[in-house]
């Protein structure tokens, strides 16, 4: 690099420079989804283009004799990319079942719910998608099977008829239900989506060339990897904050002898700063979740906090999570942290 840069430059500072540089790629690719499966090359070329305009807004930033090469930078970049690219189709091709690199494919629905329900939305997915994808009807009980089995075999069906989207019926199958199976298919291989009642699903298309492209409800479910990742980024990155903050704030807790063990306990994974209310928390197999330090009850202000409310607001919890929420309860319950 010295020659194509006509400038000699430190073996210390090249080492230390090199390490930063692999250190911020990793983390971008990490975050942009670039190690989850199936791997998606897109994810992978934005994941190395973040953390190269990231490497060279640091570079811009240091003082005269600490900087780099900016070729390097842009080299390293490039050699990144095809590194991961050609890593990731070597691994697609010696271990397919494990390691698929992505490729377009059509959807295949599994539809769940009664017959009637099923049909409705074959229809529906029928005029939004004009390749007609692959489909099968699965149905709640025995009496109405569907085309090849119950929600009881969900599990297999999903896996022998490589199914990568599953539909549930809002009007036949109750909300724990659908949680339950969130929890237990795989959220990395699969999509879940539900159908609301026929009375909620005249919604307008995004597009003018599709006849309703919402007439399904997505599901964030926080037992897809994208969201463990984050909600434990947030916990370590709150749990250094608190702990810089610390000789002010505990001045100000409720329960001050309790702060350190629960910064602690979250900053080495034993607990999560917002979790599941303890009422209705085991009322439903909701996806697994450490032990909440606080937890949603801030949602209902001068509210009755029944056992009823509890189990709604940890099921939306789980089935929509967002980040915003943990720092919102974070934000009004701050004196709270010692609990």
């Amino acid at each position: 690099y010295a020659e194509l840069t006509a400038n000699q430059f430190d073996e210390q500072l090249s080492g230390g420079a090199y390490a930063v540089y692999v250190l911020i790629w990793m983390s971008s690719l990490l975050y942009s989804g670039g190690y989850d499966k199936p791997l998606k090359p897109l994810r992978l070329l934005s994941g190395t283009l973040v953390g190269s305009v990231l490497i060279l807004v640091l570079y811009a930033l240091l003082p005269e004799n600490l900087r780099f090469s900016r070729a390097v930078i842009l080299l390293g970049s490039a050699f990144v990319l095809l590194f991961f690219l050609l890593s990731r189709w070597a691994l697609h091709w010696l271990f397919r079942g494990e390691f698929e690199f992505y490729r377009s494919r059509r959807k295949r629905f599994a539809i769940v719910g009664h017959p009637k329900e099923t049909d409705r939305i074959e229809h529906l997915i029928q005029q939004t998608h004009f390749d007609v994808p692959f489909k099968v009807k699965v149905g709640i009980n025995s009496d109405d099977a569907g085309e090849i089995g119950t929600i009881q075999q969900l599990d297999e069906i999903v896996r022998v008829h490589k199914v990568n989207t599953v539909v549930f019926s809002g009007k036949d199958i109750e909300s724990k239900t659908i949680i339950d199976w969130m929890g237990r298919l795989d959220p990395g291989k699969l999509e879940f989506k539900i159908a609301p009642p026929e009375s909620l699903s005249i919604i307008g298309s995004n597009r003018i060339d599709t006849s309703g492209d919402l007439f399904i409800l997505d599901t964030n479910s926080i037992n897809r990897p994208a969201n463990r990742r984050n909600k434990r980024t947030l916990d370590v990155l709150c749990s250094l904050l608190i702990l810089g903050l610390s000789p002010l704030l505990v001045f100000v807790q409720k329960k001050p002898f309790g702060l350190f063990r629960n910064l602690f306990q979250v900053l080495f994974g034993k607990k999560t700063w917002v979790g599941y209310h303890h009422m209705g928390a085991k009322e439903i197999p909701l996806p697994k979740l450490k032990k909440g330090v606080l937890t949603l009850e801030e949602e209902v202000d001068n509210m009755d906090f029944s056992e009823e409310l509890a189990f709604r607001l940890n099921m939306v919890y789980a089935r929509n999570y967002k980040v915003l929420k943990d720092l919102r309860v974070l934000c009004t319950q701050w004196r709270n942290l010692g609990s």
